[in-house]
């Protein structure tokens, strides 16, 4: 399955908004996201093939529960999902693009 997007995003301007996406996520693209996350909180690139990145501060602070096909993030307070949307963009395209 390819091309997995966020269809819906609710409390958006809150600190915890949530997306429901246009798919279920496999469990495999639930950990190749997962691994996304981490590599913008420093840890090691899971295969991105870009020479140059930057990840928004309010994403490396950000705790993202992916269930299905939704994504539930909790944002620290100031934050809200403008913030964080590309990078949520960004995440479900490497999570879903070897399937």
């Amino acid at each position: 399955m390819k091309n997995v997007h966020v269809n819906t995003v609710v409390n958006s301007t809150s600190h915890r908004p949530g997306a429901t996406l246009d798919a279920v996520l496999t469990k495999a693209q639930v950990a190749r996201f997962h691994a996304y996350v981490r590599w913008a909180r420093g840890g090691q690139n899971p295969g991105v093939d870009k020479t140059s990145v930057s990840f928004p501060t309010a994403a490396q602070n950000a705790k993202f529960t992916v269930n299905g096909d939704s994504i539930v993030v909790e944002l620290l307070p100031g934050s809200a999902y403008p913030d964080v949307a590309k990078f949520i963009d960004d995440a479900l395209e490497f999570a879903t693009a070897e399937e």
